[in-house]
């Protein structure tokens, strides 16, 4: 793991909070209040295609913050993944699990606008190759990588 591996941890924690959300139709609230209750619990975690165990501590409130993020920014996270999907293709056909993806790593671009585009995208692509295979990393590194590119504007201006 990363040196930062308390945040790939909540970021991989919030990739599960939001295919929780999405596929149970529970609160966020209610969701957070869950990993709460576990979130000092032994964490399995599958990076680098090998399922490790962890006592590393996790960036809760980095997780929570991701995850009330996506709440608060849900339509405009949406749209911007839509707007960057080729014409053929929909939010809704997407697996659930590479929607899930692209949420987290939206709402933290939108959280973290300090934060590299290198940083971002390797720790989700690192997150989609532990559940997917090359293509969809593919996939999510256009994604994220547009949306970002598109949006300077949220970057820190350079005085």
């Amino acid at each position: 793991m990363k040196k930062n591996s308390n945040k790939s941890l909540a970021r991989y924690l919030s990739v599960q909070a939001i295919y929780q959300k999405i596929i149970s139709k529970i609160s966020f609230e209610e969701i957070l209040e869950q990993f709460e209750q576990k979130h000092n619990r032994d964490i399995f975690y599958s990076f680098e295609n090998s399922l490790s165990k962890t006592q590393q501590p996790i960036d809760f409130k980095y997780f929570e913050q991701i995850i009330k993020n996506s709440k608060i920014k849900e339509k405009e996270i949406n749209e911007l993944i839509e707007s960057n999907l080729s014409e053929k293709w929909k939010i809704e056909r997407l697996p659930i699990l590479l929607n899930a993806i692209l949420i987290s790593a939206v709402s933290e671009i939108i959280l973290s606008p300090k934060l590299s585009l290198g940083v971002v995208a390797s720790e989700y692509i690192l997150l989609t190759e532990s559940f997917f295979l090359e293509k969809e990393s593919a996939f999510v590194n256009a994604v994220i990588s547009n949306i970002y590119n598109k949006n300077k504007s949220w970057l820190p201006k350079k005085i």
